[in-house]
This record gives C-alpha cells, sequence and structure tokens, in this order.
C-alpha cells in the first residue's frame, strides 16, 4: 500500500468518525431534552406539550454544538491547506 492509499484510509476513517460524532450528538440532546420534557410533563400533567418542546429544544441545541464543535475542525483543515 502506497502512501495515497493510506492518506486516503486515513481521511475516510476520520469523516466516517465524524459523521457518528454528529449522529451521536444531534441524538443526545434529543434525547436527554425530550426525556426532560416528559419527565416534567408527567409531574405537571400538561401532556404533551412540555415534551414536544423538550424535543425541539434538544435538536436545536444539538445543531447549535455540533456547528460550533465542528466550526473548530473545519477552521484547522483550512488552516492545513495548501494556499494557491
Amino acid at each position: 500500500m502506497d502512501e495515497r492509499d493510506r492518506r486516503f484510509r486515513r481521511e475516510s476513517l476520520e469523516d466516517l468518525d465524524r459523521g457518528w460524532a454528529i449522529s451521536a450528538e444531534l441524538l443526545t440532546a434529543t434525547a436527554v431534552w425530550g426525556g426532560i420534557g416528559w419527565l416534567l410533563d408527567r409531574w405537571l400533567g400538561s401532556t404533551p406539550w412540555l415534551f414536544a418542546i423538550g424535543l425541539l429544544l434538544g435538536f436545536g441545541l444539538g445543531t447549535y454544538i455540533v456547528f460550533k464543535r465542528f466550526e473548530v475542525v473545519a477552521a484547522a483543515e483550512d488552516a492545513k491547506r495548501p494556499r494557491l
């Protein structure tokens, strides 16, 4: 295996890793905030409104976290690329 194949393989695995991290962030944030909303609904008897708000809030916060986290990664990758 030559150097180009190794680099391609390493970059492919890094991209796959980022994809899993993004999926995990979105699912985790949505599940946690949806769970908090569900618990509050059961406690306050306001079913299903706080659950729905929790899901939306979780997805929004998860999206925000993904953008902030991978904004740094994208800036680092841009710095590595040679300028023409």
